[in-house]
């Protein structure tokens, strides 16, 4: 009591004035809890449903004949070096690596700038392509 009679404040609850609305029940606190209850509420009669997972294609039908070693940009010209199998031009190849992911059919191939049909285990071959290629990219048949 003392120590209010020194810095000059009254005795009891001070009433100022809010410039801000009260609740349905008189007092801001309790409408803003009335309004989390009301969210909280909606949020628990939701049943959680377990998130559908995207059909992912199976690879097991893909076997991994080769690598690109070297892209020409300009041309759209990749090198690949055929690791195990045989490529043909009608063939459809997949390209995959961390930012390549497509099909096509090989329209023409070539060694040493003449044009061949066929490409057997171990050769470098230049395939056009329809997409950029990067060194290290997978090719699948």
């Amino acid at each position: 009591m003392l120590l209010s009679w020194l810095f000059g404040r009254k005795k009891g609850p001070s009433k100022k004035k809010s410039s801000k609305k009260k609740g349905p029940s008189g007092s801001r606190a309790s409408g803003r809890k009335k309004e989390k209850d009301k969210r909280s509420s909606l949020l628990r009669r939701s049943s959680p449903q377990k998130a559908k997972r995207p059909q992912v294609k199976k690879e097991h039908s893909l076997q991994h004949i080769g690598d690109v070693i070297h892209f020409f940009p300009k041309v759209k010209a990749g090198v690949i070096r055929l690791r195990r199998g045989s490529l043909q031009i009608g063939d459809t190849i997949c390209c995959k690596g961390a930012t390549t992911d497509f099909r096509q059919k090989v329209s023409s191939m070539e060694i040493d700038h003449k044009p061949i049909d066929t490409a057997k285990k171990g050769q470098e071959i230049g395939i056009l392509l329809k997409k950029r290629v990067r060194i290290g990219d997978k090719v699948y048949k």
